[in-house]
This record gives structure tokens, sequence and C-alpha cells, in this order.
């Protein structure tokens, strides 16, 4: 049983144990009783626990109402009996200044031995104490539920990435159409292969080679820097070439004429 189930049969023994009838020890004065026979339905002090022990499980079952565990039966049936409803039937015959009246240890156990052991002040006319009914009682108002039985697993639902995901949450994710199965590469293919299969060839990938004559359109001295026109062609070995070697002439030539600044210089 769970621990929220005890917490809530805790809360009812306690709400008995608050009656009037059950302010006082079933057997004794004493006052504040925090024991009980769960068989006899009354609400006993510490030391008349101990003498209803020694009367043996067969006739009191003793318990703690704050450090033993409850079941819902034992709790419904303490509601429905109390100090009050059991005395009216072990007591129906006691003599006055029978009980009693100081919590002495020894009176208090022979007063107890002969209400229960001896039944020598029981109501002979009827069988035992008749409890309260369920509806009179009106016990069980703050019984917690079992838990339900799960339910049935549901069905896993797709996964969705994370942005899928929060889209979702405003309903502005639409519908993922169904993946395509992927198309086999078919681009190693020889060209004697039979492409109706696949209703046409595919366009051939294979790029032009480009005229590194026609790419240089500018001959003046950075021509090749500046007159570079936009192409989807792909950049091939040739125009890196014919690039490099016109640079690399360009700077040879200033270095010539460099030089001859320098030795004119140095002549004058």
């Amino acid at each position: 049983m769970s621990d929220r189930i005890q917490l809530a049969l805790q809360k009812r023994l306690n709400a008995c144990l608050k009656k009037p009838e059950n302010v006082v020890c079933a057997e004794c004065p004493s006052r504040l009783p925090r024991w009980a026979s769960m068989n006899l339905g009354v609400f006993i002090c510490t030391n008349c626990s101990g003498i209803h022990r020694s009367l043996g499980v067969h006739i009191s079952r003793v318990r703690s109402t704050q450090l033993d565990k409850w079941t819902e039966a034992q709790v419904d049936f303490m509601e429905r009996m109390g100090n009050e409803r059991a005395n009216g039937f072990w007591e129906k015959n006691l003599p006055p200044n029978v009980k009693p009246t100081k919590s002495d240890l020894r009176t208090v156990e022979k007063y107890i031995r002969q209400k229960y052991e001896k039944r020598m002040y029981c109501d002979k006319e009827t069988d035992g104490p008749v409890p309260l009914s369920a509806e009179a009682a009106g016990g069980g108002g703050d019984v917690v539920a079992a838990a339900p039985p799960q339910q049935q697993l549901q069905q896993p639902q797709p996964q969705q990435s994370a942005a899928a995901g929060l889209l979702d949450l405003f309903g502005d994710m639409p519908t993922a159409p169904a993946q395509q199965p992927a198309v086999a590469n078919t681009s190693n293919q020889s060209p004697g292969g039979n492409w109706m299969d696949f209703g046409s060839a595919p366009a051939s990938t294979r790029a032009a080679p480009v005229d590194g004559a026609k790419i240089a359109t500018n001959d003046d001295d950075w021509g090749d820097f500046s007159s570079a026109a936009p192409t989807s062609a792909p950049f091939t070995t040739t125009t890196t070439t014919t690039t490099t070697t016109r640079v690399f002439q360009k700077c040879l030539a200033a270095y010539d004429a460099f030089s001859c600044i320098e030795r004119d210089v140095v002549n004058k």
C-alpha cells in the first residue's frame, strides 16, 4: 500500500481520536489514547495496551494509531465502532464503582481481565457489539482511491524534428510529404546501355573544354586582373597557367624598367 494511502488512513484515525467518546481511554481515566484494539474497536492508552497484549491475540489485537500500518477495512471498523458503542456491550451490566477511577496498573489489569476474559459485565442478550452502518458512520471521506490500471499503450507516433515540433505548436506545420525512394545512380553506365528503361538518357554533365585564349579579352597591362567575365564554366588548369605567365612577364618587365632607371641615376 502506498504512503499516500497510509497518510489518508492516518488522518481518518486521528479524526476518530478527536471524537468526545474516544478522547479518554476505554479502560481507565487516562486521556489522549494513542493505541487501539483493532478487533474490539476501542482506543486505549499505553499502559492498557500492554495489558491487552497479555490477553492474547485471540481476544485483543493491539496496534498503534501512529506507528503501525492500517488497512482500509480496519480503519472503517474503528470509525463505525469506537469506545462508546463497544463499552455499551462490554459494560452493559457493569456495577457502580467497579470501573477504575485511577490509572493503577494492578487495578486496571484486574478489571480488563474480568471484562474480556471472563465476560462478567457484557450484555448477555446479544452476541457482541454492533458497529454503525457505513452510511451512518460517514467514514471513508478521505480515502485515496487506488491508482487506476494503466491504459492501453497508444500507437507510437512518428518522430518529428525539433523545428517541426516548434512550428506545430502554432498549427502551422504542414504535413511532411512521403519520402520518395532514392533513384539509383546511372551516371556510370556505358553509352551503349539501354536508357529506354528510364524514359530517356540523362543529360551529360561533362563540362566543355575552355579555350584559355578566349578568357583574356583585354591585352592592356592590368587586364588580366579586371576583365575576368563571370562564367559558369569550371576553373581549368589552362586558365591558371595563362594568367600566372602573364603576371610573371609583367613583373619582369617592371623590374627591368626599374633597373634601367637605377643605372641612369648612378651614372649621372
